[in-house]
């Protein structure tokens, strides 16, 4: 079994962490074999780098399946003070999608 992360940022910083990643050799000898994606992200069998605006709940499930995501695997959601950015009615949408499995865990 392994364990794959999922990172998911504004396009704009998606970009940026993209650079910084590709031209250092150690962060490309964590990641491991790994591609551009077209619209910007990080693509390998252990980490994912997405671009996407958690404001678009629906368009953040849809890249996170597009990039391997399961449903049937259990999932740990960890968000690192992301969500004090969006509105409170937002929030509680984030949390509830981000919930909505008995196999998903969401910590903030």
């Amino acid at each position: 079994s392994i364990t794959v992360f999922y990172e998911i940022d504004l396009p704009g910083v998606v970009n940026r962490k993209s650079t910084l990643i590709s031209k250092s050799s150690v962060l490309k000898d964590k990641i491991g074999k790994h591609v551009l994606t077209s619209d910007g992200g990080i693509a390998s069998d252990a980490y994912n780098l997405i671009p996407a605006d958690l404001n678009r709940i629906q368009l953040v499930e849809s890249a996170l399946l597009a990039n391997g995501l399961s449903r049937d695997v259990p999932t740990l959601l960890l968000s690192e003070v992301v969500l004090t950015y969006l509105a409170p009615r937002k929030y509680s949408k984030q949390v509830v999608a981000a919930a909505a499995t008995p196999w998903r865990i969401f910590l903030a």
